[in-house]
Formats: C-alpha cells, sequence, structure tokens
C-alpha cells in the first residue's frame, strides 16, 4: 500500500504486508536470471481491491481485501500501521474475495474460493476492531452447478447483496438481508421483463 502526495505524487509512507510476492503469468516456480521472471514465483496474493477509506469515531482506516482470503485496516495517519487483520477464508492466486464496501460501521466482504470446496459466501466486520458481525455462506442454489460465487462483491445499504459467475459466463445475483437469507436469486442473463422489474426494485430499495 501506498500514499501518495496529492500535489507532487511523492510517496509518503510504504505499509507491505506480504514481502516478495513476485508474480507474473508463465513463470515457473523458479526461474533463472534474465529471463523476466523472478526467482522465485510468488503466490500472486496482490490486494484485490480498492482500498475504502472510512472515518469512524474520529479516525480514518484504509479496509484492504486481498487474494489471500485476508482483509486489513490500516491507519493512514500512523505511516499504514496494520490496526487489524481477519482471515475470511483459504484465498488463492485467483482470489480470496473481490471487492469490499463499508456502511454504519461495518465493512461487507464478499468471498471468492472458488478453488474450495465451500466458494461464496459474505462477511460483515466490525470496521472498529476487525471482529465479526455475522458471515453468510452462498444461498443455497445460487450458481449452485458452475463456480459458485467465483467473483462475489457486495454494495452495503442494510442488507448486503453478492454475485457470482459461472463457467458459462452468466452471471447470478442474491441478496442478503438482515436475517442473512436469500431474499433474492437472480438469474441475470436474461434479459425478461420479470427480472427488470426485479432489478429495479432492487435498485430503489
Amino acid at each position: 500500500m501506498l500514499a501518495l502526495d496529492i500535489a507532487t505524487g511523492a510517496i509518503k509512507w510504504v505499509s507491505q504486508v506480504l514481502p516478495n510476492d513476485v508474480w507474473a503469468m508463465g513463470c515457473a516456480a523458479t526461474n533463472a536470471p534474465n529471463t523476466g521472471c523472478p526467482a522465485t514465483l510468488g503466490q500472486d496474493y496482490d490486494f484485490s481491491a480498492s482500498p475504502v477509506l472510512v472515518h469512524l469515531k474520529g479516525r480514518d482506516l484504509l479496509v484492504l481485501p486481498q487474494k489471500s482470503s485476508m482483509s486489513y485496516a490500516m491507519d493512514p495517519d500512523q505511516n499504514g500501521k496494520v490496526v487489524w487483520q481477519y482471515r475470511l477464508g483459504k484465498g488463492s492466486g485467483l482470489g480470496g474475495m473481490w471487492g469490499a464496501a463499508i456502511e454504519d460501521g461495518r465493512a461487507y466482504i464478499g468471498t471468492a474460493d472458488l478453488l474450495t470446496e465451500t466458494p461464496g459466501g459474505v462477511h460483515a466486520l466490525n470496521v472498529e476492531d476487525g471482529s465479526v458481525a455475522w458471515a453468510a455462506s452462498r444461498p443455497k442454489g445460487l450458481c449452485a452447478d458452475s463456480w459458485a460465487a467465483a467473483r462475489p462483491g457486495c454494495c452495503a445499504d442494510r442488507d448486503s447483496r453478492c454475485g457470482a459467475q459461472r463457467r458459462d459466463g452468466r452471471r447470478c445475483a442474491c441478496l442478503l438481508d438482515q436475517n442473512r437469507q436469500s431474499a433474492l436469486d437472480l438469474n441475470t442473463a436474461r434479459d425478461s421483463d420479470r427480472q427488470r422489474r426485479q432489478g429495479q426494485r432492487w435498485q430503489h430499495r
């Protein structure tokens, strides 16, 4: 994580949670010099989304999800010091999670883990200390015959929305209400009048 001076572009501070994670497509686990590849290939655990800046109880925090399936909160006023960290799943180079959103002191993070037996789901974390407010697994039947929430994300608006991409390119969507139940299971590949109406209701909740 780099903090830059917005006027000059100069680096103000650097906070690195995983050193030596150098990865490039097509490289072997170990590589000879001058091949364009790192000597030792990293795990490809980069941060999988832009940081979310939140102001809570007189302080700023940056919340960052990582493909390792770790989520971190950093204090930008203390040179990126890690305030808390939380593991949401097993993680992989294809993504432990993708995206996060924050509302009312909670961070909502969708979990991918598509290379595991239990992909998908949403975790709600208390931003102040990283403790778990609640966690919900992938709703039963959501793209169950395919990647099953390979690329989930969510946006916070009292309810938590999550999405998934299937192997055939079709996308599904679900809505987890405050009771963590599946309130909406929508296949977005079809452009029917009924689904357009469902999408409009979703947007106006």
